[in-house]
Formats: structure tokens, C-alpha cells, sequence
């Protein structure tokens, strides 16, 4: 092949059509991939204030829930009537609770007992 066939066979319209259409092709995946992050770290800094505005540490709130729930006492296993009644009967001698509101919780729990 000579030299002149050479250069004609780089010169040909399809060549640029298709180096046009590797050039779009990259700059879409760029775009694509920036908006990616973009969303990625909008996303992190939403969760972020979203973890700081409940009182949780940003960085291990899931776990921090988790203790919670393990905690919690409406998972904890049924207790015991007089256990019930017990403190019931705490939260009304420390003035967390009114006489109102011990009868009410006293019903409650010897109804459901």
C-alpha cells in the first residue's frame, strides 16, 4: 500500500463520524458520572442533618437505633402483673404520673392481666 492510499484510507468521512461519536459517547458517561457523585454527597450531607436534628451521631446512628430498639419495652417480654403494677405505683410516688392517670394504668393492666 502507498503512501497516498494510506492517507486515504485516514481521511474517510465514517472516521470522523465515528471519533464524534466516541467523543459524545464520553462526555455523557462524564455528565452521568458526575451527577452521580453529586447525588451521592447531597444525599450523605441530607442524612447527615437529618441524623444531627433526631440527637444521633451521623456516622453510627444505625447503630445507635439498633440499642434502642434492643432496649425498648415494647419488645420486652411480657412482665408480670405485679411487676406491672410495681411500677406504676414508682411513677406515682416520684410525681412522674398523676392519680388520674395511675387509676387509668392500673385498669389497663388488671383488665389486660
Amino acid at each position: 500500500m502507498s503512501a497516498l492510499q494510506a492517507d486515504a484510507v485516514l481521511d474517510l468521512p465514517g472516521d470522523e463520524l465515528v471519533v464524534g461519536v466516541v467523543g459524545v459517547v464520553f462526555a455523557i458517561v462524564g455528565v452521568l458520572f458526575v451527577a452521580v457523585v453529586v447525588l451521592i454527597v447531597v444525599t450523605a450531607v441530607k442524612r447527615a442533618r437529618a441524623a444531627k436534628a433526631a440527637g444521633l451521631d451521623p456516622f453510627a446512628a444505625d447503630i445507635q437505633v439498633m440499642g434502642t430498639i434492643a432496649h425498648a419495652q415494647a419488645l420486652a417480654p411480657d412482665r408480670p402483673v405485679e411487676e406491672r403494677l410495681a411500677e406504676i405505683e414508682r411513677l406515682y410516688a416520684a410525681g412522674t404520673i398523676d392519680a388520674a392517670e395511675r387509676s387509668a394504668a392500673r385498669a389497663r393492666i388488671l383488665g389486660a392481666g
